[in-house]
């Protein structure tokens, strides 16, 4: 092999090793949460039936569909 293919592999080893390194373990705490999951408000809100609506159709185009590019 020549130097610079062994300094390629030295430098990618070096880069894989010094990214997996474990992160130092979190420290841990008494306090209690201030938030719990009955008192957080709710993820989406509520939908008002009769406010609501509905959409329909189809979408349609006139011609001949373009080619695909082939994936690489």
């Amino acid at each position: 092999m020549t130097s610079r293919t062994l300094a390629a592999i030295f430098l990618a080893s070096a880069l894989t090793l010094t990214g997996c390194k474990h992160a130092a373990a979190p420290e841990t705490t008494t306090a209690t949460p201030t938030t719990t999951a009955s008192n957080l408000p709710p993820a989406t809100p509520a939908v008002d039936p009769a406010t609501a609506g509905t959409i329909t159709g189809a979408v349609k185009f006139d011609g001949k569909a373009p080619r695909a590019s082939p994936s690489t």
